[in-house]
């Protein structure tokens, strides 16, 4: 009998309300908040989605989500995507959670002809070709598969927490535990693994676990609550560890859960350096994101600093002093300014002789002239919002910060 060709299909869940991220959600879905420039962050997704061939992808967003649509059918859709996209907005009137999100598409997804189907989170930056987790899921003869990465045992309350046997096959599931229930699962480095949120099913898996969850009145229909604790134990649930993944070009994995306000400034900083932890410029395994339409920076005086930066198109620096930044597009930044480890989303302007340290500043705000920001915890955190790490989140509306209708 031949062997059956493999179809892989990608569920993309990109519906979350983004809370964490306030206010970089206020206007926008938490996958289409701008990242490093001309990047969204579901561009990641996306982009390891093609790379790694995958033959139909299916986005299902719920809030914000028109702004989302239009992002993708502007810049994906159209040209770029080979495989099957499907735009979906599911309906928050069913059942909730993750699971629940899918469920509500299930007659869609029936017309599907992959064998296997990926369910992504839409809200983390990583690259992973996906076709060795398919090679991993055949071998193990497994119904599903779960990604996992080690991190630090103080991390994982954050995260679905995993054990696994010498065979890979799970064995135990604690979704965002309490420290003591996972001690020992630490290993001698005080590492222990955590699901990245990706998932591969078999087609008849994925769908059966989602039919008898929707029978389950007190479920909140969601995998790592519900769909995986269950399936466990009937059905051969495999782990696929990504510390042994490395992309072509790239010198270490890497994969960061973009979810709060210091996550999503982390990711930022571990762009930087001389060798960076993740590098947006490789040929062997592109990120694809806008298409720039605007030319390279400007530099006005020679006595801009730029130093261990990313500088988006578009931007204009006068006499401007930028340290260990990343600056997004179409960004005017004047004379006598300083930024040391800032991110500046896109269509900004920062006043003359404005300093500002470990900043997140939102799109469209221009900041008035001589202000200080990051300096000065008390008056960070009346006027702005400023968390225990110490990062300050700037938008407009706040203190010496309007909003900014048109840069040029």
């Amino acid at each position: 009998m031949p062997k059956q060709h493999q179809r892989m299909g990608c569920i993309i869940l990109a519906g979350g309300k983004g809370n964490r991220l306030r206010p970089l959600t206020s206007h926008c879905a938490k996958p289409a908040i701008p990242f490093a420039g001309h990047y969204r962050v579901i561009d990641f997704v996306l982009s390891n989605c093609i790379n790694s061939e995958c033959d139909e992808i299916w986005v299902l967003g719920q809030y914000q989500v028109d702004g989302l649509h239009h992002y993708l059918h502007q810049q994906w859709s159209k040209h770029r995507c080979p495989a099957d996209m499907h735009l979906v907005k599911t309906r928050d009137t069913q059942l909730p959670g993750t699971a629940g999100a899918i469920y509500q598409e299930l007659q869609q997804l029936e017309h599907s002809l992959a064998t296997h189907l990926l369910v992504l989170s839409a809200d983390h930056i990583y690259k992973m070709d996906f076709r060795p987790l398919l090679e991993f899921h055949l071998a193990q003869d497994a119904g599903m598969t779960i990604a996992a990465m080690p991190v630090p045992l103080a991390l994982a309350p954050h995260f679905g927490v995993l054990a696994m046997d010498d065979n890979h096959h799970l064995t135990a599931f604690y979704e965002k535990p309490a420290l003591h229930q996972i001690c020992h699962l630490a290993d001698a480095n005080g590492m222990v693994l955590v699901s990245m949120g990706n998932y591969l099913f078999n087609r008849s898996c994925l769908f059966n676990a989602l039919l008898d969850d929707a029978e389950h009145p007190l479920s909140s229909h969601d995998f790592g609550n519900d769909i995986i604790p269950s399936l466990f134990r009937h059905e051969t649930v495999c782990v696929y560890d990504f510390s042994n993944h490395l992309i072509p070009g790239e010198t270490k994995p890497y994969w960061r859960d973009v979810g709060t306000q210091d996550a999503f400034f982390q990711a930022h900083m571990d762009l930087l350096g001389a060798n960076p932890a993740v590098r947006l410029h490789n040929e062997h395994w592109p990120v694809f994101g806008k298409e720039p339409v605007a030319p390279s920076y400007f530099a006005g005086s020679e006595k801009s600093s730029i130093q261990d930066s990313l500088i988006g198109a578009g931007c204009e620096l006068s006499a401007a002093s930028i340290r260990h930044s990343v600056i997004g597009s179409h960004c005017r930044i004047h004379q006598g300014a300083e930024l040391e480890d800032c991110v500046l989303l896109g269509q900004i302007e920062v006043g003359a002789n404005s300093k500002l340290r470990k900043v997140i500043v939102t799109e469209n705000c221009r900041i008035a002239e001589h202000s200080s920001i990051g300096f000065n915890a008390r008056l960070d955190s009346q006027r702005y919002q400023r968390l225990p790490s110490g990062l300050v989140i700037v938008s407009s509306s706040q203190l010496g910060i309007s909003t900014l209708h048109d840069l040029h």
